[in-house]
């Protein structure tokens, strides 16, 4: 398995769609079946408190690519800090620049 594969009691997050709202959860397990591993995922309630129904997926729906849905907790906040931090160097220049015309 990959180091983007969550292990069992990781927890991840969800991107969303256009039809289901993002959010977090944890791997309940991983099995190995004769069709390939699954990775058995439960999702925390959503912002209405509205639990969704467990999900199974394979280690491909965590691989990086466009599209991804599917994040390791850890790996997605550390994209969205760094995401974040460049916004504010990108703010800051512009700021910067406008302040000097």
């Amino acid at each position: 398995m990959s180091k983007h594969t969550p292990k069992a009691g990781e927890r991840f997050y969800y991107t969303g769609d256009m039809a289901n709202l993002s959010g977090f959860g944890v791997v309940e397990k991983i099995e190995e079946t004769r069709f390939g591993t699954l990775i058995h995922c439960a999702f925390d309630p959503d912002r209405d408190g509205k639990q969704r129904p467990p999900t199974r997926l394979t280690p491909a729906s965590f691989e990086p690519g466009p599209g991804r849905r599917f994040w390791r907790e850890e790996e997605y906040m550390e994209d969205r800090r760094s995401r974040i931090e460049a916004m504010e160097r990108e703010q800051a220049e512009y700021w910067k620049l406008k302040e000097a015309k």
